[in-house]
């Protein structure tokens, strides 16, 4: 489910049956958006950001924001005519959260890191971009020692994690409140707004 979860409205389904079409034993690996990932400003000056973030992959309450649509529009040229605006469902992980959701579905974690030092997103990482070979090559460096620094390796922009199905899940179906989304607690639709007739 590499690069597909976070675009799922409700994840726990998926999830669901994927633990049930595995064997006893089976291996699941799933990379996602990471919500813990290095926040874009240096921790000489926003100590308290990367201590959250860092910390905040083992205790989600701690991370504040978690956006669950993408906050620009999908371009209209990727989309029928007449179809007005779209945005797609969209949401990071946390490492905590996921591994109690693949828990409850019977699925243990085996391993679980992050990966992709610095945000593809951040100056430095345009800076190195535009430096070529060598930009790319000091990348590399940085992701190994970012992925050998304790608390650091929680911190990548992806989430890698690997999970092994070892009972059945606590439900036949994922219970209220099994992932903390807005339409995954039993107390929201969701519903598609009709359209006008044309004419």
């Amino acid at each position: 489910m590499s690069e597909v979860i976070e675009h799922l409205i409700r994840p726990e389904l998926a999830v669901w049956e994927i633990a049930r079409l595995l064997k006893p034993g089976g291996v699941f690996v799933m990379t996602t958006n990471n919500a813990s990932e290095v926040p874009l400003r240096s921790p000489l000056s926003h100590v308290f950001a990367w201590i959250e973030k860092g910390i905040g992959a083992s205790m989600p309450r701690l991370i504040s924001y978690r956006p669950w649509v993408w906050p620009e529009k999908v371009h209209e040229d990727l989309l029928p005519p007449g179809s007005g605006d779209v945005y797609l469902p969209h949401t990071h992980h946390i490492a905590a959260e996921t591994k109690a959701m693949f828990a409850a579905a019977g699925l243990d974690t085996i391993r679980w890191r992050t990966f992709e030092f610095p945000p593809p997103h951040s100056r430095m990482a345009r800076r190195l971009e535009a430096m070529g070979a060598a930009g790319r090559s000091t990348a590399d460096v940085i992701e190994g020692v970012a992925r050998a620094t304790p608390l650091v390796r929680r911190l990548g922009t992806h989430l890698f994690i690997e999970a092994k199905k070892m009972r059945e899940p606590v439900a036949p179906t994922p219970p209220a409140g099994v992932w903390p989304g807005p339409f995954s607690d039993g107390s929201a639709e969701l519903s598609v707004p009709a359209r006008e007739p044309k004419g």
